[in-house]
């Protein structure tokens, strides 16, 4: 068997975070200096207000984005460098839904992006949101694991009846 050099198969670190924005000159730099302090490996952004969809490159980081026409919503991840060579592929859906695939050393791991629109927006609206996002995780083969993460805009306390 081929010996495999310079391959680190450890755990990494993941968590979701609504940035509000990184339109602001500046934003980007405090969220990288955030994940470093949090000692994050990959973080799912929302809220990043960056049009159109790419990848941009900021010191030991790679940002993965997905956003409309206008500097509103948008999605993606911030990957650090010890982990970048894991990255088989990055998906961007919509403006409010994305995903990325990692390899890891039993099997492949998708981590799903979703960006929830906020309680007062029409049924229609959100209804589409839910139905994108459950089509994209059933597009998803059985033999990869899915991992959730996102801003799903949800409210704490009781129901209240009408």
């Amino acid at each position: 068997m081929p010996r495999m050099e310079n391959v680190e198969l450890k755990d990494f670190t993941t968590g979701t975070w609504n940035v509000r924005t990184l339109y602001k000159p500046g934003n980007l730099t405090t969220a990288i200096l955030e994940l470093e302090r949090y000692r994050l490996d990959i973080i799912a952004i929302q809220e990043v207000r960056w049009t159109g969809e790419g990848s941009l490159k900021t010191g030991n980081w790679t940002v993965f984005h997905s956003g409309g026409d206008e500097h509103q919503g948008g999605v993606g991840f911030i990957v650090n460098d010890k982990i970048l060579h894991r990255v088989k592929k990055f998906k961007a859906v919509n403006d409010r839904i994305c995903h990325m695939e990692l390899e890891c050393r039993w099997f492949n791991v998708i981590l799903i992006n979703g960006y929830a629109p906020t309680e007062d927006k029409e049924d229609e609206i959100k209804d589409i949101f839910y139905e994108n996002l459950e089509n994209e995780c059933d597009r998803i083969p059985t033999n990869k694991v899915k991992i959730l993460l996102g801003d799903f805009n949800a409210k704490i306390g009781q129901e209240v009846e009408y």
